[in-house]
């Protein structure tokens, strides 16, 4: 009985040792991959509709909204720090939510802009991991019209 006792209580340190119900610490590390900075051509702003399906689409994913899009004329500086992180010939960004409202943590388009216009596109190429989830984001750093700059 005083062996099985023992046994009960030693079992039970080594368990709660073991487990925590602690949740783990949150890991956040960003590297950059690659920094593009080119001339484009603004091609416009179109709504897109989240086609996932989770309980969470297509309104509250945060997948659905207007997204910019961009045809690359040209690099005036590439600079690739890992193994991913390749020139683009087309670059798009969703600049709204589903309700049409502006994302907050979004380079603005500028008010100007018209379809055709050409502008100076700066964005990174970033890979984050974040509480255990490693994804790659893409943060437009600069849009100016081209023309503005010398």
């Amino acid at each position: 009985m005083r062996k099985s006792l023992l046994l009960i209580v030693f079992s039970f340190f080594l368990f709660s040792s073991c487990y925590s119900n602690k949740a783990p610490e949150p890991y956040d590390k960003r590297e950059n991959l690659a920094i593009h900075e080119t001339i484009a051509r603004f091609d416009g702003v179109k709504y897109k509709k989240c086609m996932g399906r989770t309980t969470e689409c297509p309104d509250k994913c945060g997948k659905s909204g207007e997204i910019a899009s961009f045809t690359i004329l040209e690099y005036t500086k590439f600079v690739k720090t890992g193994k991913y992180g390749a020139k683009q010939k087309q670059f798009h960004f969703q600049v709204s939510d589903f309700n049409k409202q502006p994302l907050d943590n979004v380079y603005p388009l500028p008010k100007t802009l018209k379809e055709g216009d050409k502008v100076i596109l700066n964005w990174r190429h970033d890979y984050v991991t974040k509480n255990h989830s490693s994804y790659p984001i893409y943060p437009v750093t600069k849009i100016t019209p081209a023309s503005s700059n010398p």
